[in-house]
């Protein structure tokens, strides 16, 4: 549920980037990217390890859209597993 939210900061805050990025040319935006997207490497490792297609996926790019698309596909699937198991500890089906 921990990483799950800092997925879910991680990645309103690339996509702010996009948008800082895009329209309004900021210097310091591509070491903002790095460093959040270390964080976001940092969390997939822990999560599913280095050779998940996940992590591989965002290891590999540089592009905060394809970023932004892993993270809200993990963020997705983890709350889907986070609901059953809920709903299988208290007996609902």
């Amino acid at each position: 549920m921990q990483f799950q939210e800092e997925l879910r900061r991680l990645c309103y805050e690339v996509e702010q980037y996009m948008v800082t990025y895009t329209y309004l040319f900021c210097p310091d935006a591509d070491n903002r990217f790095i460093t959040k997207k270390n964080e976001i490497l940092s969390i997939l490792r822990m999560l599913y390890g280095e050779n998940s297609r996940e992590f591989k996926v965002v290891y590999s790019t540089s592009l905060p859209v394809t970023v932004v698309k892993v993270l809200k596909h993990v963020i997705k699937r983890r709350d889907v597993h986070t609901r059953n198991n809920v709903l299988a500890n208290v007996g609902v089906k």
